[in-house]
């Protein structure tokens, strides 16, 4: 039932396709609603207390981003994590982010810094309170941020777009794992400190192992105990 979760609440400044956008966006990212669950337009629409219209133009955007599958004669549903979307999340991010680090390194002032410091507090925050949803999304804005730093925020937004798959399998694997979470954690103290002393030797290796690490050997487990979230 959409009545159990806690939607945010509607910006001033937006539209009721762009919170209606927003909202699903977060619950579907959230796992609040899961892979694989229908999605009725009119139920969207009484929840977020909006007509359908809005809510129906913010389903095409989600289905463009392979977030929602719409069947014929059918009610949509959440598309279930597939695999084939995961590996390309994996590449598209490894080739990406490498690069968009080496741009950082040189940018970085002491303000970035500062801002990096301050988003490594609340990460270390959510981690030591269990709020693991909100300690993931601290995690996106931490590469958000460093994307920021390169000027490069418009390829941000592209990998949020394909990496939709990929970012869901990484929330479910975070929830699973509080070993996943802290060797995150690590690894963004480990790409501070490269930007900081604007050293770019162990970058490329280290964004491919912080993309990919869960995939390789998590995988198989979260298959078991959510079968019915994959595809």
């Amino acid at each position: 039932m959409l009545s159990s979760i806690s939607f945010p609440e509607k910006h001033p400044l937006e539209n009721n396709q762009q919170y209606a956008y927003r909202a699903l966006f977060q619950a579907i990212m959230h796992l609040d609603i899961k892979p694989g669950q229908q999605l009725s337009d009119t139920e969207v629409a009484q929840v977020l207390n909006i007509s359908r219209t809005p809510v129906r133009e913010a389903v095409l955007r989600l289905v463009e981003i392979k977030l929602v599958d719409v069947a014929p004669q059918r009610s949509s549903s959440v598309s279930r994590i597939n695999l084939n979307y995961v590996d390309e999340g994996v590449f598209f991010r490894n080739a990406v982010e490498s690069h968009v680090f080496k741009e950082a390194i040189p940018r970085a002032t002491d303000a970035d810094l500062a801002a990096l410091r301050e988003n490594l507090s609340l990460q270390r925050l959510r981690i030591d309170e269990n709020r693991i949803n909100e300690y993931i999304d601290v995690d996106d804005d931490f590469h958000r941020i460093i994307f920021q730093i390169a000027e490069k925020s418009r390829s941000w937004d592209a990998v949020v777009s394909v990496t939709t798959h990929l970012n869901r399998l990484r929330r479910l694997l975070n929830l699973a794992s509080e070993n996943a979470i802290e060797k995150a954690y690590t690894e963004h103290l480990e790409m501070y400190n490269i930007i900081a002393t604007k050293s770019k030797e162990k970058i490329g290796d280290l964004v491919g192992q912080h993309i990919s690490w869960g995939n390789k050997f998590v995988l198989p487990k979260l298959q078991k105990d959510y079968p019915d979230y994959f595809i």
